[in-house]
């Protein structure tokens, strides 16, 4: 297995920070690139291990905490051998579904002013009962809240906010998490008008 290719399909932290560089596109902030992340660790992984890792996906790597057994960095600017392996990635699903799901998809407008929308917990929630990808996504954001001051989040530019009302997966998430905002973005960008949307997870 080509190596860029295994350190994406091992690495959800990974994938993530790739899913939002993609999705940054479609707004003109360069700051958005920046993404912080939790690696879940293992006992015999040492956090400097886990920072080489990183390094070879990342121009840039900060090991920013440790908490509950979890290593936490940010990083931005993917290289390009990466980039390129995570478009192989995402076509030969090699992806955590969930993130593929969510994250990885074109962009969808919706005809809406910048707002914030949180999903009712009433919406229709699949049983995703015994899916392990589903349960590292899950620990996954979790993690992220607590290295993120409470709050972690996930572009989802693909999406439609009627969609995402209606959607059982994103009902299941409602039922993981004390409450799921979506977070609608307005900008001219490029002579174009954009309403990008994330997931805000609290």
């Amino acid at each position: 297995m080509n190596r860029a290719v295994q350190l994406i399909s091992e690495n959800i932290g990974i994938q993530h920070a790739l899913a939002e560089y993609k999705n940054s596109q479609y707004i003109p902030a360069p700051d958005y690139l920046v993404v912080s992340f939790p690696v879940l660790s293992d006992e015999k992984v040492s956090a400097e291990a886990y920072q080489e890792t990183l390094e070879e996906a990342f121009e840039n790597v900060e090991k920013i905490d440790t908490y509950d057994n979890r290593y936490f960095y940010r990083v931005s600017v993917p290289k390009e051998d990466i980039l390129e392996a995570f478009e192989k990635c995402a076509d030969n699903e090699m992806l955590n579904k969930w993130i593929n799901y969510f994250a990885v998809r074109g962009l969808k407008g919706d005809a809406n002013e910048r707002d914030r929308i949180k999903l009712s917990a009433k919406q229709e929630a699949a049983d995703m009962t015994g899916d392990e990808e589903w349960a590292e996504f899950v620990s996954y954001m979790k993690a992220g809240i607590m290295a993120n001051a409470g709050r972690f989040g996930l572009s989802v530019p693909g999406f439609t906010i009627e969609e995402l009302r209606n959607d059982r997966y994103a009902g299941a998430l409602v039922r993981e998490f004390e409450s799921v905002t979506i977070i609608v973005f307005d900008y001219e960008w490029k002579d174009v008008e954009v309403f990008y949307k994330s997931l805000e997870f609290k």
